[in-house]
């Protein structure tokens, strides 16, 4: 009999189950809120979301950051950004899938260009470090230099990929929309959005095309500032030297530039196109590879392979990735640009025209390149672009009047994302860091809401059927929970009186407790309280309540004073 009074100590409800069960409800909301997200369709509010990715451009090093644990989620929609071209590695296979990436909209097909490579690895391509530069809408870039044969063109795409990527014909003028520019030594090396672009996004842009003919650059002689000489006619230490005799002994008779090319062509031209090959083996240069043992590959061998080989001659030479001018559309100027049009080729420097698209892609065997020699311009009835980069000083007023595009006086100044801040952009940043922490503290506080909520009615919850035991029952856990639980062989009043004697200011408290209920336990009233004597256990409730959740300290805290 006695052992059956501690068993009356007990709570009805265990408060491990109780927070298990927490645990897994939220669980399941968090599974139902994600697979609701992943079905439903994604809000687009295109001025909104570019409004708020320019003003949160520092959160990129973030999404950059090897402590984003988001960043290998997969999307709904193919994703195809800036960041996943860091480095081009040599593989085996390139693009080959039918899948629609872009749809362009333009006055004349073009090679529309990505990004592109400066450093050349024995596995691949890199870049030197770039600065990104932020452009406002219709902001032209004022690095952008222009000759007398350079024409405008505004084109549109359309998206059909999730992607940052912008695509360029030729030297980037400006968009319709916001825009980041790329730099690397005064260089544009990519142009892309502050955001990702769903699919069936567009925007526009203006680019300005040189094509100068062939009989131009022929004769055009050898000289380069020596900037641009360091930067793209760099090779590895360890360069093959079987490399580098290959190449003096095909331009051996060569002496402008522009015979350096057409012999290295000429030589590439007589490898067969394969869409996919053996990949180099570990520790050997991948052009090395591809020259003289596999003798086959695709776009990418061509292309490195001529743009070091160039290099080795001393003629300064990069690498350009991007799409092939594609295939027609149902409307006129209308370009489909599918995912097997996805290219690599070289870009050649020539003294007062910058530089010139070549390809060095045969094409037979399956490629997707529609033409048989290296002069990208003057090889179809339309002109293809030409790139041009390098003059220091920017559109003057007149020419930036045939695009629709006009300077505001002062030009607004650009800003590096990661460089120095002004007092508006600090403020800027400090409330978007205080909204996304405002953000946090709310979702946990839903949580900790929910279970404080859940604890506190477990507490003070009164079975009114018997609020003796109920009362008494709580009163053993809690104390239990602080460290004095009943005995076994304790009776109800020697368990409150080892508790008056730790806390004598609530004595009286503690022993309306316990005679109340050990009258309608083993007395005659089988539960049934009258009014004062309900209002009496209720009131000692409250002040024994208080006193054992203060000892337990985290619990009031928690559960606060009832």
């Amino acid at each position: 009999m006695l052992k059956q009074h501690y068993a009356m100590g007990r709570p009805r409800g265990s408060l491990s189950r109780g927070l298990f069960s927490l645990a897994a409800s939220l669980m399941c909301i968090v599974i139902v809120a994600v697979f609701t997200a992943w079905i439903i369709p994604e809000a687009k509010i295109p001025p909104l979301q570019t409004l708020i990715a320019k003003n949160t451009l520092w959160t990129q090093d973030w999404k950059d950051s090897v402590f984003n644990l988001f960043a290998k989620v997969p999307s709904k929609q193919p994703l195809n950004t800036s960041n996943t071209r860091q480095a081009l590695v040599f593989g085996t296979a390139w693009k080959q899938k039918e899948q629609i990436d872009f749809i362009v909209s333009s006055p004349q097909p073009s090679y529309w260009r990505v990004k592109l490579y400066d450093t050349y690895t024995s596995q691949g391509w890199e870049n030197r470090p770039v600065n990104d530069y932020l452009l406002e809408d219709k902001e032209p870039w004022n690095d952008a230099g222009f000759t007398a044969d350079e024409e405008p063109i505004t084109y549109t795409i359309t998206t059909n990929i999730k992607t940052d990527v912008m695509l360029t014909a030729g030297s980037f003028v400006s968009s319709d929309t916001a825009t980041l520019v790329s730099v690397s030594e005064g260089d544009v090396i990519t142009v892309k959005m502050p955001r990702i672009l769903s699919p069936g996004e567009r925007y526009t842009v203006t680019s300005t095309i040189s094509s100068p003919s062939r009989e131009s650059l022929a004769s055009v002689p050898a000289g380069y500032p020596s900037t641009l000489s360091y930067q793209y006619l760099r090779l590895p230490a360890d360069f093959p030297d079987n490399i580098r005799e290959l190449s003096a002994n095909i331009t051996s008779r060569a002496i402008t530039p522009y015979e350096k090319v057409v012999a290295i062509d000429a030589y590439l031209s007589r490898f067969p196109y394969e869409k996919e090959i053996e990949p180099p083996p570990e520790g050997v240069d991948g052009v090395e590879h591809f020259l003289f043992t596999q003798k086959s590959g695709f776009c990418l061998y061509f292309a490195s392979a001529m743009v070091v080989m160039l290099r080795s001659a001393d003629v300064p030479a990069r690498l350009a990735v991007g799409y092939l001018p594609g295939e027609p559309g149902d409307n006129e100027g209308e370009y489909i640009l599918r995912n097997k049009h996805y290219h690599a080729w070289p870009q050649v420097y020539f003294a007062d025209y910058g530089w010139v698209d070549l390809e060095a892609t045969p094409g037979r065997g399956g490629s997707q390149v529609a033409i048989e020699e290296p002069w990208v311009a003057d090889s179809t009835p339309v002109a293809y672009p030409n790139l041009y980069i390098g003059q220091p000083w920017g559109p003057t007023p007149a020419q930036l009047a045939l695009y629709g595009i006009l300077p505001e006086e002062p030009e607004p100044a650009r800003r590096t994302p990661g460089g120095p801040l002004s007092f508006a952009d600090e403020l800027g940043q400090a409330f978007y860091v205080l909204a996304i922490i405002a953000a946090i503290l709310l979702l946990l506080a839903i949580p900790f809401s929910i279970a404080r909520s859940a604890i506190r009615r477990w507490v003070w919850r009164v079975d009114r059927a018997d609020p003796a035991s109920s009362v008494y029952a709580r009163t053993c856990r809690l104390a239990a929970m602080a460290g004095i639980p009943p005995a076994p062989q304790q009776t109800p009043q020697e368990f409150t009186a080892v508790l008056a004697a730790q806390y004598p200011e609530q004595a009286t408290a503690l022993n309306d407790i316990a005679r109340t209920y050990a009258e309608n336990r083993f007395g005659r009233k089988e539960g049934k309280l009258g009014l004062y004597e309900e209002a009496l256990v209720l009131k000692a409730r409250r002040n024994v309540y208080n006193l054992l959740l203060k000892r337990l300290g985290w619990a009031r805290k928690l559960l606060g004073k009832g």
